[in-house]
């Protein structure tokens, strides 16, 4: 079982998301009709490359 305190300490920053951590990503994108297509993570540096 994981807990909160754990999955904190896996996020390079050192936090759990909230909704306004993926609203403040979604917003700029939604709002830009230049930008289609897009893939944006999300995630806390979860998925960044070891050592970075």
């Amino acid at each position: 079982m994981t807990t909160a305190s754990s999955a904190r300490a896996a996020l390079p920053v050192g936090k759990i998301g909230q909704a306004e951590d993926v609203a403040q990503a979604v917003l700029p994108a939604a709002t830009n009709a230049f930008m289609t297509g897009q893939v944006i993570e999300v995630n806390g540096g979860l998925t960044q490359p070891a050592g970075r």
